[in-house]
Order: structure tokens, then C-alpha cells, then sequence
């Protein structure tokens, strides 16, 4: 208890730089499965136990050796060549996913979490329930969703969401899903290979050298969003072994080894205690991003919830209030600010 709190303590100056930057108007949220495990959809590692059971019913599956539900690209891998040469085809696997993130409830949670003014929102997350967030809160937009694709395929809605960055703070907002979405489950990202198709990955050369990556929609994305924006990374886990791969995709081609220029929020868990420094100087020197703990030792994750109660209160809304109050505020603070 006592090292957890030293943590907390010496978090506090972070916590601040972060509702800073919240503050400013000028982040951009990246969301991951954390935010939306509360509406009933699964982690990654249910999502895998659930694509293995069906799968089973195929044929006895047997992964690699070495390949276990610890090394999930792999393990999604392995699980997708089962589907495709005992159906024929990857049909009944996108089927799975497509019912796993088949359409609930957003939480009260994301309501909240929406009014907080970021620029825009980043996800791998393969459901809607941002977009519902927004619509519940007024931010009306049709086509909010922006879908990224492999091979360049609609890329001018990349090209629209990167635009939408710098509109008015009135303005609705957009979704940008990395990995796909439920509704067009064969853009969906979860295996070694989708991830190698997205991001450019090589495999070595003959004599087993590495080879430069290729610049694909994704990697162009991703590094222009961590190169040139400020990112606050919410529902990520610093085991999650997806966010690590997309950040080690671009992370070496940058400049900020070292530097708070990103914020990740990370759940305090009292089994997590004695990792959290190690934890925390690997993010920095490796990706740039500085860890804000949040006190997690009930397990409710209610620190989460106070911590975005309190970024809406440094950007002057009332965690009850909706989005078109928040617009009348905003424009009364700006036309008071014109008369002074």
C-alpha cells in the first residue's frame, strides 16, 4: 500500500501536464478495449478463446509449437489458417467477429468520456459505441466512422478525419477505427499476417537481414498522429500486446525517445505495484509516452471515471451536462473574452 502511493504521489505532476494538454483543446483520444469492456464486449484474450471454440468445432485445433494464447498475433494466426483450410475460406472467422462486436449499449462512462473536448478519436476497437456516445451527447455527424483500410481503399475518409483535427471545437467530430469495425469484418486486424498486410512489416532477406518497412496507409497514419499530435491513450493495458505492435511499428522511426509527449492512463492494480516503475521508464524511453496511474486497488476502476470527471471540470463542463450546453458555455466564454 505504501509503494502504491509513493507512485500516485510522484504521479500527481503528470496527472496535472495531462489535464493540461486536455485542457488545451489540442489532444486527440486513442481508445482502446478497456473503455468498452463495461458494454459486455471482449477482451482480446475472450475474443481469442471464443474464435478457438469455434474453430474446434472445425477440426481438432493444434497451434504451432511455441505458439500459445501468450504470443496472441501468432495465436490469431494460427487460428485463422484453421479456419481457411478446414471451411475453405475465412467466412465462418469473420462471422465470429462479427457477432462478438455486433451492437450494444454505450456506457455511461463513454458519455461522459466523449465531452471531453479531444480533437478527434483514434481506436482499435471494432465496435460503435463511441459514434453512440457522441450521438447521445448531440455531436450529430452521419458517416462519423472512418474506417482505415489496407491498400489505400478509401483513403480520402483518412484524408477527411486528418482534416477534421484542426476544425472548430464546434464541430462534430470523428472515429477513426485502425482495425476495422464489426460491420465490415474483413478489414478487421487481429492476426501476424493482417498486422504485417497493415503496417508495412518485411520479412527478412535471404541472408536474414531486416528490411525497411513499407509505407502504408496505416504506418503513414499512425506515424503522422504520433509524430506531429499529442495523443492521450485511454482503456490500453502496457501488457496489451496489440498496442504494443503498433507503437514499436513507427516508434524507432521518430524523434522522442525520452520525451512526455504522449500520455497513456493505466489502471494502479495492486498486483501490478511492483512493475509499475519499470513499467513506466520502458514507455518513456521506448515510445515517448509517460504513464498516468490511476488508483485502481478495489478493482472497480472508479479512479478512471473521477479522472475523466475531473478533465471535464478543467475544460469547464459538468459531468451532467450535454453537448449543446457545452457549446453555449464555450461560445460565452469566447465572446466575453472578445469584449475584454
Amino acid at each position: 500500500m505504501q509503494e502504491a502511493n509513493e507512485i500516485l504521489n510522484k504521479n500527481v505532476e503528470h496527472r496535472k501536464a495531462m489535464l493540461d494538454l486536455i485542457a488545451s483543446m489540442e489532444a486527440i483520444a486513442f481508445v482502446g478495449a478497456g473503455l468498452s469492456v463495461p458494454c459486455g464486449y471482449p477482451p482480446w484474450r475472450t475474443l481469442l478463446d471464443q474464435l478457438r471454440t469455434e474453430a474446434e468445432a472445425l477440426a481438432t485445433f493444434q497451434p504451432p509449437n511455441g505458439v500459445t494464447v501468450s504470443n496472441p498475433l501468432d495465436y490469431a494466426e494460427a487460428i485463422q489458417r484453421h479456419f481457411e483450410q478446414h471451411s475453405g475460406s475465412l467466412s465462418r472467422y469473420y462471422s465470429v467477429l462479427g457477432r462478438a462486436f455486433g451492437q450494444k449499449q454505450c456506457s455511461e462512462v463513454q458519455q461522459r468520456f466523449v465531452r471531453v473536448p479531444f480533437k478527434g478519436f483514434v481506436t482499435t476497437n471494432y465496435e460503435d459505441t463511441l459514434e453512440q456516445a457522441l450521438a447521445l451527447a448531440g455531436n450529430k455527424l452521419t458517416n462519423r466512422s472512418v474506417v482505415v483500410k489496407c491498400g489505400n481503399e478509401d483513403s480520402h475518409k483518412v484524408s477527411e478525419f486528418l482534416l477534421s483535427l484542426d476544425a472548430d471545437a464546434a464541430q462534430p467530430r470523428r472515429v477513426a477505427h485502425l482495425h476495422g469495425i464489426e460491420n465490415q469484418t474483413k478489414h478487421i486486424i487481429l492476426s501476424a499476417s493482417d498486422y504485417r498486410r497493415a503496417y508495412g512489416f518485411v520479412e527478412p532477406n535471404a541472408n536474414g537481414q531486416s528490411q525497411a518497412p513499407e509505407w502504408t496507409l496505416h504506418r503513414k497514419l499512425v506515424w503522422s498522429l504520433l509524430a506531429t499530435r499529442r495523443l492521450v491513450f485511454f482503456g490500453c493495458s502496457l501488457e496489451d500486446p496489440y498496442l504494443t505492435a503498433l507503437l514499436r511499428a513507427v516508434a524507432d522511426d521518430l524523434w522522442n525517445y525520452g520525451q512526455p509527449v504522449h500520455y497513456a492512463i493505466i489502471s494502479l492494480d495492486p498486483d501490478k505495484v511492483s512493475s509499475a516503475h519499470a513499467n513506466e521508464a520502458q514507455f518513456l524511453s521506448k515510445f515517448g509516452v509517460q504513464i498516468v496511474y490511476y488508483n485502481n486497488s478495489d478493482g472497480t476502476h472508479t479512479g478512471l471515471d473521477q479522472l475523466i470527471n475531473e478533465a471535464l471540470g478543467r475544460c469547464g463542463k459538468s459531468p451532467g451536462m450535454g453537448w449543446l450546453e457545452d457549446v453555449n458555455r464555450e461560445t460565452e466564454r469566447s465572446l466575453r473574452a472578445h469584449e475584454n
